[in-house]
């Protein structure tokens, strides 16, 4: 009987040793869990500075600065919007004050000079021809006189 007592005092003894450590690790899950729902609850409303902690501001002021940032995002974008049109203005042809314009007029320009040039070439060449049929005939009678 002796060795049946001390067999139920020692499964006592173990349960307390394992119940213990269990129990423990339920606590310490549990604030586990209350420590996260407190800082996502902070994330959410803020938090107040304190001596020990800075202030943590609410979701929705941190979305009012959003708000403020795409303010200055799109006030940028309007600046570069309208740098863009004057841009695209300069490019697009209006009759003669852009820049497109003038550059069809140098082209004109260009193509008309080289119309030229290709046609005074061709006289010059036709005329360098014939000065050399006249002096070939040149020679031809004076080769015939001697």
């Amino acid at each position: 009987m002796i060795a049946s007592a001390l067999l139920a005092e020692w499964y006592e003894v173990a349960g307390i040793v394992i119940a213990v450590p269990v129990a423990l690790a339920i606590v310490w899950a549990i604030v586990r869990a209350v420590g996260h729902l407190t800082r996502v609850h902070e994330a959410i409303i803020g938090r107040p500075e304190t001596s020990f902690s800075e202030a943590i501001p609410s979701m929705i002021e941190r979305f009012h600065s959003i708000d403020d940032r795409f303010a200055t995002v799109d006030l940028h974008l309007s600046d570069q919007d309208a740098s863009i049109l004057v841009i695209e203005a300069e490019f697009t042809t209006n009759g003669g004050s852009t820049v497109k314009d003038d550059l069809k007029k140098l082209q004109s320009m260009l193509d008309s000079v080289a119309t030229r040039q290709a046609e005074t070439a061709r006289l010059a060449s036709t005329a360098v021809d014939k000065l050399d049929a006249a002096t070939a005939d040149r020679h031809d009678i004076a080769e015939a006189a001697r």
